[in-house]
């Protein structure tokens, strides 16, 4: 990606971010409007799968796009929350996806521990002596 691309939330790691840390009311009204059209070729298809992988995102910390963008690349993102626990952005990263399953536990551990800390320095510095 570079600046100005867009993508829709169902299509992106960052976007399934978006929607997992939206209250259920919000996430249901979206799951009843998004119009899913292909993108590349394991674009997320159907609203039951997409509402699948959001409550994965939930129970995981971590989303991934996995050549549901571009094909041939996985995207992958953690969340960067306030002090008060709202996600106010996400860190991602993007790796062919041919390199992407051996390197899968390993990179993902890091993306997570890297957003936790950036989470750490946020809060840190907001609080109130």
């Amino acid at each position: 990606m570079h600046e100005g691309v867009r993508a829709p939330l169902y299509a992106s790691s960052s976007g399934k971010l978006v929607l997992a840390f939206l209250d259920a009311k919000e996430l249901e009204e979206y799951l009843a409007r998004v119009e899913l059209r292909p993108i590349a070729r394991r674009s997320v298809r159907s609203v039951g799968e997409l509402h699948r992988q959001v409550l994965s995102v939930r129970a995981e910390g971590v989303a991934y796009s996995q050549d549901e963008f571009t094909n041939g690349v996985v995207g992958f993102s953690a969340p960067v929350f306030n002090v008060h626990l709202k996600m106010i952005a996400c860190l991602g990263l993007a790796v062919p996806t041919s390199i992407f399953e051996p390197k899968k536990l390993a990179l993902t551990k890091l993306l997570k521990a890297t957003a936790q800390a950036v989470t750490g320095r946020i809060s840190s510095s907001t609080r109130v002596p």
